[in-house]
């Protein structure tokens, strides 16, 4: 009897259960439904195409004056020709002896204090295009046991000297450009008719003549070496300065964009869902 009165019992809630789904179901199924403030209607949810970055288009430039030209093209040679030594002042030939003695006699103590020499021709290199003449007369100094280190500072002040002329070619790339290709042109061209010329001179037997083109064959592949990074330089200067900056994002009605916020650290993670432990 309990057996069967459990049963009309749990039928009874299974029946009522049915009927308030059906009469309650569409309801809250309606009530599901997103809808927008006041009135109106919600546009569905369709995923947008990706939006494709537009092509950054170059600046304007104008084009190098003929006064801007022939400027880039005095300090190309200047850049190439050979740095020349300027008079140096009392102080300065003063110190410029006192340093070239104290390499003298570190050069000529039996121990040849290298440290000592390094110091003096540091000091040299401060010193500039003053110090160049003595120390390109050391250097030919065939006896000297400093002339190397003497050799080995010359092109550190030339190259301090030509990097001064290269900074104010990258003040004006576009005129700088068309110089130093042209340049670089004319040596590529000098040393390609150097090389011809020395098999001509080395098929004809004549001596003076390969020995001339070999010597003008090395000074244009010095020349480009020299120039070859500057204009290196210059191309990117050039290309940097054509390409338009971008507008900083400004929103609507004067809203301040909100600060994009830090990526999460990662952390370690376990295979097959499980977290990893984090000593």
């Amino acid at each position: 009897m309990a057996r069967v009165a459990g049963q009309v019992k749990s039928g009874f809630w299974w029946v009522f259960g049915f009927l308030c789904a059906f009469l309650f179901g569409g309801a809250a199924a309606f009530a599901d439904r997103a809808f927008p403030k006041y009135g109106v209607p919600a546009e569905p949810s369709i995923p947008q195409p990706p939006v494709k970055p537009k092509p950054v288009k170059p600046a304007l430039q104008k084009p190098p004056t003929e006064e801007e030209k022939k400027q880039a093209e005095d300090l190309v040679a200047k850049f190439l020709a050979l740095v020349e030594a300027t008079a140096p002042s009392p102080e300065q030939a003063a110190d410029v002896e006192r340093l070239l003695g104290e390499m003298r006699e570190a050069g000529e103590a039996a121990s040849f204090d290298d440290a000592k020499i390094r110091q003096s021709v540091a000091g040299l290199v401060r010193i500039g295009t003053g110090a160049l003449g003595a120390l390109r007369k050391e250097s030919l100094n065939s006896d000297s046991r400093v002339a190397g280190y003497c050799r080995d500072a010359i092109p550190q002040i030339e190259k301090s000297v030509r990097d001064q002329t290269a900074a104010d070619l990258l003040k004006k790339p576009a005129a700088a450009n068309l110089a130093a290709q042209k340049r670089m042109a004319d040596l590529r061209a000098e040393a390609d008719a150097a090389r011809k010329a020395g098999e001509d001179a080395k098929a004809a037997g004549d001596e003076a003549a390969a020995t001339k083109a070999a010597s003008d064959l090395a000074a244009a592949n010095d020349a480009l070496a020299l120039l070859t990074p500057v204009a290196v330089r210059i191309t990117a200067a050039l290309s940097n300065q054509s390409v338009r900056p971008r507008p900083s994002p400004v929103a609507k009605y004067g809203v301040k964009p909100r600060p994009r916020p830090a990526p999460p650290t990662p952390q370690a993670e376990a295979r097959y869902g499980a977290r990893a432990r984090i000593d």
